[in-house]
């Protein structure tokens, strides 16, 4: 642990639960996201619908560099030295600009390379997709930014803006027929506007991004900024490589079918989302003043992340049928069986994403990149030897294989730093006890509608979370009095 740094701003609870809101409705604007992919599987249909998916998942691989791990390093450089805020976001963009342009040549002389796999229609949409995945690179440097300075305002605005402008200008395009041309160019616009926004906010707020290149400033993010480089390497390989593989050895409806499914879950990850996003400027922080504060925080965190991900994979798994043929209807039915199986993988993504951010919070990135490498080695194993012999659903389970598999490490780090110690079974065994409880109600009244099914089960979660006493009377406090000040300053500002 490092010495304590007196010139580190410590939040304090109440702020955290407001930036916690703040990042909740920040996050929350991901079903818009969602929505979208959704209307996108809808009008596309299958094949079109997974030449669109397989653009993003190839184009994924390559604007890693792009976005260069600044969304960790950035906080920990502002997190110090606030005033130089502008300088280094400046120059962060700067070595982006850079690097876009690099990637973009790579990216484009490889998909030439498989252009029997990708016909010249899908290499024109890899090329639109490329620069929209940019800019989201840019906008997640300029987010990262304002929420290392406690500023969730503007972030939360700009993301809003940038998502509902996707769904509906998306919208009337694919409605309209203009098809898969049209879903990516809106993408590439909504990225660019979200950028031209926050550029706008951080000028409001006098950052001067745009100053002359600072080399030995640029060569010390570089210097600092390389070991998360690897680590979001081997996370965006877990994050795409399957679609990629899929696409280059199925055809391209297998690929729509698994990556519609993925898109209903990838619209929950706000949940870990805004709680990770908002604690990790906190933990940076706090680990520059003492273990214990860390310690205390993770713990609140934890056992949130734990509550939530048992919530979210017993829904998904009881409504997976009737979702999916409301949402894309019979030609995504075997998009099923990918959705129950990716469901009873929440509980070990949504932890690993807390871990992980832990780690890189208290300086432990190399750890974090070790167990992302062995996570990304095993994945891509496991796809080559699932993949050709059972297709998308080989994919599934090596995907669901992974998430289990890859907690273990983190365990063991953890009970080494003693951030995960025997004090926790005070509330780890709460979630999984009312877990127990509900769990028969799918069976005893599977012929139920299965969306009252959905409410009743998890209605029968959230009482037993309450009846168990989960919460502690701290925690209820603490969001009291906040919500407490909030209407208070609301009253005053009205009647000033």
């Amino acid at each position: 642990m490092n010495s304590p740094n007196q010139n580190t701003r410590i939040a304090s609870s109440q702020k955290i639960v407001g930036n916690t809101l703040f990042s909740f409705i920040s996050e929350i604007s991901l079903l818009f996201t969602s929505i979208f992919y959704i209307i996108a599987a809808n009008y596309l249909k299958d094949v079109a619908y997974g030449k669109f998916a397989s653009a993003l998942a190839f184009v994924g691989l390559f604007t890693l560099l792009v976005i260069f791990g600044f969304i960790y390093s950035i906080t920990k450089f502002i997190v110090k030295e606030r005033e130089d805020a502008g300088r280094y976001i400046g120059n962060a963009l700067y070595i982006q600009f850079i690097f876009t342009i690099i990637c973009f040549a790579f990216c484009y002389l490889i998909a030439y390379l498989f252009r029997s796999k990708y016909p010249l229609d899908v290499r024109y949409i890899i090329i639109i997709v490329f620069f929209a995945e940019a800019f989201k690179c840019y906008n997640l440097t300029l987010r990262t930014a304002f929420k290392a300075l406690n500023e969730f305002r503007y972030p939360t605005i700009a993301v809003l803006i940038e998502r509902v402008s996707l769904l509906l200008v998306g919208s009337i395009l694919l409605i309209g027929g203009y098809g898969l041309y049209a879903a990516a160019f809106v993408l590439l616009f909504s990225r660019l506007l979200g950028f031209v926004l926050l550029v706008y906010f951080s000028i409001r707020m006098r950052y001067r991004l745009f100053l002359k290149p600072d080399v030995i400033l640029i060569r010390d993010l570089l210097k600092k900024s390389w070991i998360y480089v690897i680590q979001t390497f081997f996370g965006k390989v877990f994050d795409n490589i399957d679609v990629v593989m899929i696409s280059l050895m199925r055809k391209f409806d297998e690929v729509g079918w698994y990556s519609a499914a993925r898109r209903i879950l990838e619209g929950l990850w706000l949940i870990p989302n805004v709680i990770t996003e908002a604690v990790y400027p906190e933990l940076a922080a706090r680990y520059l003043v003492s273990k214990s504060l860390v310690s205390k925080l993770f713990d609140k965190s934890y056992k949130y992340m734990l509550i939530v991900s048992i919530m979210v994979s017993m829904g998904t798994v009881v409504i997976a049928s009737a979702l999916i043929d409301l949402v894309y209807g019979a030609d995504f039915k075997n998009a099923v069986s990918v959705l129950i199986l990716l469901g009873a993988a929440v509980i070990p993504s949504f932890l690993r994403y807390l871990f992980g951010t832990t780690l890189i919070a208290i300086n432990l990135q190399k750890n974090e990149t070790y167990i992302s490498a062995g996570r990304s080695a095993f994945n891509v194993a496991a796809n080559l030897a699932l993949i050709p012999i059972y297709g998308y659903i080989g994919a599934t389970v090596a995907t669901v294989a992974t998430e289990y598999i890859s907690l273990i490490p983190y365990f063991v780090l953890f009970r080494k730093d003693g951030l995960v110690h025997s004090g926790q079974w005070r509330f780890l065994y709460k979630p999984f006890l009312a877990l127990l409880a509900v769990l028969p109600i799918p069976f005893l009244l599977n012929s139920w509608n299965k969306f009252l099914l959905f409410f009743i089960v998890l209605s029968g979660y959230v009482i037993m979370i309450y009846i168990l006493k989960t919460f502690e009377r701290d925690e209820i406090n603490i969001f009291y009095h906040f919500l407490k000040v909030k209407i208070l300053k609301k009253n005053a500002t009205r009647r000033q």
